[in-house]
């Protein structure tokens, strides 16, 4: 009975340490994934307002127009990043072959994609019939940034999986300390064309250090990518890939379809005061955001080793973290919004209200982010995409619904959007509390 007993707290005393060895883990990583990317939003904020005030407003609408599009045509060539993503963190050590499969093959996707990407913007853009013919001109400039930006993001996404938060937060406020250093001073000297011309600068720039970040990752855990054998992987790569073209599509062409609206409507220089909205919806969030990064792959780890207890403990203590910090940022924010679209210039300064929705809207998206982390760490990608799904319709319904007001009506509709996911997120939450994680 006495070494029953014995075993028992062996056994308790080991659950413990293995529960202690996540908590460390999660903390480790959000810690380095928060940090950088709280300098390098910080250094992004402060290049935004530069440029702001170096450009017109009409100028600094076209290149939030500019960064929109490529960042859709870039969302095509990142096919299948979140799937290699996830395996990265459940593969790295248990099956180091399989997963340079994984990559090898996801890494010429992104590439034949990316190239494919490029040749629809070209066509867009010469099949468009009522473009403007300097922004089309920056369009096929920029357009050539495409590849390398999905190669690192796939790159990043990449060391997210391998759970390399330190080197992902120095990636992050390297590419910030690049970007601001470029676009400045190419907006300062040469107007718009320059940032269009650097933007493509700091994407090949950005792409060669996260491979050489990426490189020695695959050296310590002796990965080396190649398509061999890529057959084993096609069921996988279907499921997967699909969807997660789909879910990183669909906020780029919600943005993208309503840009184009208040364009049309009201002149591009009314998407400028959107795109400063957004930035602070993007700030509010990024605490949420890349705290959220390091919990999928700590999930995937937990799930795939049966830690159920502790992926539940996982998932609302990251819920609360989020909402507590959106909270925080959009109380502050709200206050001075006045004095934050100052910031940008005083042509800015009608941008008020619509900074204070988007930072509302923030928060009920930020307590989405570790629930989209669990629907990946379990493989439930089409839920996720349905969500999204859901989100980009209100939002791109609400800007067609009106027609005057249109960068401070799209930002209402992008809150009714994410209180509508917010809701369906909580059903799926109380309904998998009932359940195994």
């Amino acid at each position: 009975m006495n070494s029953l007993t014995k075993g028992r707290g062996v056994l308790r005393s080991l659950n413990k340490l293995e529960e202690n060895h996540f908590a460390r883990k999660l903390i480790k990583n959000a810690t380095w994934s928060v940090i950088g990317s709280a300098v390098a939003n910080f250094i992004s904020l402060l290049m935004a307002m530069a440029l702001a005030r170096i450009l017109h407003k009409d100028q600094y609408g076209s290149l939030i127009r500019l960064q929109t599009i490529i960042g859709l045509a870039s969302a095509f060539g990142c096919y299948g990043i979140g799937f290699v993503c996830r395996y990265a963190a459940i593969y790295k050590t248990k099956d180091p072959r399989r997963l340079s499969v994984l990559i090898g093959v996801t890494d010429r996707i992104v590439i034949l994609v990316s190239a494919l990407s490029i040749a629809g913007v070209y066509a867009f853009t010469y099949f468009s019939k009522n473009a403007d013919s300097a922004f089309a001109i920056n369009v096929i400039i920029i357009s050539a940034a495409i590849i390398f930006v999905a190669l690192d993001g796939l790159q990043r996404n990449l060391i997210i999986g391998f759970s390399e938060m330190r080197l992902f937060a120095l990636l992050s406020i390297a590419s910030a300390v690049i970007n601001i250093t470029a676009l400045t001073t190419a907006a300062f000297f040469f107007s718009l064309r320059g940032v269009a011309i650097a933007l493509v600068a700091c994407a090949i720039i950005n792409y060669a250090i996260s491979k050489v970040f990426i490189s020695r990752i695959y050296a310590v855990y002796e990965i080396r990518p190649t398509a061999l054998g890529y057959q084993d992987e096609i069921r996988e790569l279907i499921y997967f890939t699909i969807p997660g073209l789909i879910s990183s599509v669909l906020p780029w062409l919600a943005q993208t379809i309503v840009q184009g609206r208040i364009t049309s409507v009201e002149g591009v220089g009314q998407v400028a005061l959107f795109g400063i909205a957004m930035q602070w919806f993007n700030i509010a969030n990024f605490i949420p955001s890349t705290a959220s990064r390091a919990l999928m792959p700590s999930l995937a780890e937990m799930i795939s080793n049966n830690e159920t207890r502790n992926a539940r403990r996982s998932i609302f203590f990251s819920i609360g973290v989020s909402f507590a910090t959106a909270v925080a940022v959009a109380g502050v924010g709200s206050a001075f919004a006045l004095y934050i679209a100052r910031f940008y210039g005083n042509q800015y300064t009608d941008a008020k209200s619509a900074i204070a929705t988007a930072l509302m809207a923030a928060i009920f998206y930020a307590m989405q982010y570790p629930v989209q982390q669990l629907m990946a760490a379990k493989a439930q990608v089409w839920l996720a995409i349905s969500f999204m799904a859901l989100q980009s319709a209100i939002f791109v319904g609400y800007a067609y619904w009106f027609s005057a007001n249109l960068a401070t009506v799209a930002i209402n509709g992008l809150l009714i959007s994410y209180l509508a996911t917010a809701f369906a997120s909580a059903i799926y939450l109380a309904a998998t509390s009932k359940g195994r994680i």
